[in-house]
């Protein structure tokens, strides 16, 4: 299954990870004021689309504020990923290319009643993929988590798990230079048990991390030896 936010801003994103549901990044998950019209544009550029022309990233002050420099939620994800800003983007649209293709993928848009047309639109582009409107308005968080726990029922991943404990394992351990048995250690006080306990010690066993960044793209590594691609925000 995929899930994929469409906007309008990280409300979804948010309510995704909250629920243990957000496995990868797509495009629009940290961008704001994002249109439906926008995604159809897109879309029907998809042979030709240029990601170095997308517009957001012509203004990312306006329009993907976590990539400004010093956001420190771009901060970890970027230390995460360990990619360039275009090469990340690439990698996402590429994703969202691939994932629209496929059975059991969902877009998720919070908007307003205006969305609708542009949905029924984007629906007829994409008859296999199901859309989940959500009508933006007052406690809008606590809807969206209802809509999305009653649509998603399933229980949260257990590597997503891992990764919410590991950021914690991030904000909180200060002690640098570190080893990987340090780390480890670490991460058994928090709850985190096997097999991923084993991933990092198989990894490079004798890694040394002079900062938290170092740490987050050991783990990400770490991860993806394992065939595992996740996001952490």
């Amino acid at each position: 299954m995929h899930i994929i936010s469409l906007g309008k801003d990280c409300c979804v994103s948010i309510t995704l990870r909250a629920l243990g549901l957000r496995k990868v990044a797509y495009p629009w998950d940290w961008a704001r004021y994002t249109e439906v019209s926008d995604i159809i544009e897109v879309l029907r550029q998809k042979d030709t689309f240029q990601v170095e022309s997308w517009k957001n990233l012509q203004n990312i002050h306006e329009y993907l504020p976590h990539d400004n420099p010093g956001d420190s939620h771009g901060m970890i994800e970027n230390s995460f990923e360990n990619v360039s800003l275009l090469e990340k983007y690439k990698r996402r649209f590429q994703r969202f290319f691939e994932h629209i293709q496929e059975e059991g993928t969902y877009l998720v848009r919070v908007g307003t009643q205006k969305d609708v047309p542009y949905l029924d639109e984007l629906s007829q582009m994409l008859p296999h993929v199901k859309i989940v409107f959500i009508e933006d308005g007052p406690d809008i968080e606590t809807r969206a988590r209802d809509v999305l726990s009653s649509v998603f029922t399933q229980e949260k991943d257990e590597v997503y798990v891992f990764l919410d404990h590991m950021i914690k394992v991030y904000e909180r351990h200060h002690q640098y230079p570190c080893g990987v048995e340090d780390i480890i250690e670490t991460m058994k006080q928090v709850g985190i048990e096997e097999p991923y306990l084993g991933y990092l010690r198989d990894h490079r066993p004798e890694a040394m991390f002079h900062d938290k960044f170092e740490l987050l793209r050991y783990v990400n590594e770490a991860l993806k030896t394992k065939g595992f691609e996740y996001s952490v925000f």
